[in-house]
């Protein structure tokens, strides 16, 4: 029996945890602290289909999810990923051999018909709170929820994203209590991490009466397939979209390419006049010139790292700041700038899953055919848009994530940090030899 155990704060203190586990309803028979889960958040259908969406045998088991019945004391969205994760259970092995008790907090929200990860309020006070358990051995968070300072001075306690923890020795990933961080998309990567999947788990047939119908799908998308690659690429540019034209902003060494005006389909065709992007991310060396520090958590003594752990704020500050002091007029990319210039720049030798633990040197990978780099790797980029809210898009993929994050509603809050989100430029000039 596997517990999945939900941290629970009051007033700012830790007061207890919480638990779900699914059992067989004959089992739970005697048992008299456990009662059928009946959840105290307001958004607990979300989470029944959030793992609807995820593992859609679940609901085929007879095996029920129950509460200890002193818990149903507990509130609130951040006990959603235990609810979440004990649902799916029901009709799936835990692969963490002698793992009987997992912590687990985060909010499950769905966009766009897609289960995500939220982050929690007081989650620094839940992290301490699993870091001074003895028994305990395994905390799951949301990525976006930072680490407290504390936990560097604490040896026994390994920081892992799902990334570093697919690559980790499972016979020693356990071997010192584990918090493993889940960025928002990775959540079928963490049930997939969590629990032994089976064949119809991946292709979502409960009964042989579907097959049909996924037959007729196979198909249809086959020759959908067809027609696509029979007809002319949707994406039209000028003769000389390939040839890279490349300037330099001087005052801090920025290289810029030219972007091509062009059209393409992001799902409607847009058009675009042709711009100026920088070639990398801006480095921690080109944001310490302007600001006089540097912010990144990775910091790197040559400044050839991209620079991170800077909000959508700080950076229009440097924005202004750079404006100013050189006479140019710099500008962050709108999402839909950032992915026309993505749609010239897939680079197979530097996908999101790069082996990397951390940012590496810029354009360490080589450029792509219109001289741009690091745009699906690295770190992700924070862009702009017109909608005056408190959240702001962010676009590209990171070190830290196999997912990528060019999806169209991936957007952060303002003042959000993170060490694998960084940022790139747009030159507002002409480019005359370019046209």
């Amino acid at each position: 029996m596997v517990f999945f155990r939900y941290p629970n704060v009051e007033a700012q203190e830790f007061i207890g945890t919480g638990l779900f586990t699914s059992i067989l309803p004959g089992e739970v028979k005697g048992v008299s602290r456990y009662r059928k889960a009946a959840p105290n958040m307001p958004d607990s259908k979300t989470v029944v289909h959030a793992a609807y969406k995820l593992s859609p045998d679940s609901f085929d088991s007879p095996c029920k999810v129950y509460q200890n019945k002193d818990d149903f004391q507990y509130c609130g969205s951040s006990m959603g990923l235990s609810y979440l994760l004990a649902m799916i259970s029901r009709s799936k092995s835990l692969k963490w051999k002698g793992i009987t008790d997992i912590w687990a907090t985060g909010v499950i929200e769905i966009s766009d018909n897609l289960p995500l990860l939220r982050p929690v309020d007081a989650a620094d006070i839940k992290i301490m709170a699993f870091a001074n358990q003895k028994e305990a051995s395994v905390f799951i968070v949301p990525y976006q929820n930072d680490c407290p300072d504390e936990l560097d001075k604490r040896n026994e306690i390994r920081l892992l994203t799902l990334k570093q923890f697919y690559r980790f020795n499972k016979n020693q990933a356990f071997d010192q209590k584990v918090i493993l961080r889940v960025h928002e998309y990775e959540l079928s990567h963490l049930v997939n991490a969590l629990f032994e999947m089976r064949f119809k788990d991946h292709i979502n047939i409960r009964k042989s009466i579907y097959m049909p119908a996924i037959i007729i799908f196979v198909i249809l998308f086959l020759v959908g397939i067809y027609q696509y690659w029979s007809q002319p690429i949707n994406i039209h540019y000028p003769e000389k979209t390939f040839k890279k034209i490349q300037t330099m902003a001087p005052d801090i060494n920025m290289p810029f390419v030219w972007i091509p005006e062009g059209c393409f389909k992001n799902p409607e065709t847009t058009c675009l006049n042709g711009f100026w992007m920088s070639k990398h991310e801006v480095t921690q060396n080109q944001w310490n010139i302007i600001m006089k520090y540097n912010p990144a958590f990775h910091e790197d003594s040559e400044n050839q790292l991209p620079v991170e752990s800077v909000s959508w704020k700080q950076i229009n500050q440097f924005i202004q700041a750079l404006n100013q002091e050189q006479g140019h007029d710099f500008a962050l990319p709108t999402g839909i700038q950032w992915d026309y210039a993505f749609s010239f720049s897939f680079q197979a030798n530097a996908p999101c899953t790069a082996h990397a633990d951390q940012p590496y040197t810029i354009c360490f990978y080589g450029e792509d055919k219109i001289g741009l780099c690091d745009m699906n790797g690295n770190v992700m980029e924070w862009c702009d848009d017109d909608n005056d809210i408190a959240t702001k898009p962010v676009r590209g993929c990171s070190w830290s994530t196999p997912i990528s994050m060019t999806h169209s509603t991936v957007r952060y809050d303002q003042n959000q940090k993170s060490c694998d989100l960084g940022f790139r430029l747009i030159w507002r000039k002409s480019c005359d030899e370019c046209n």
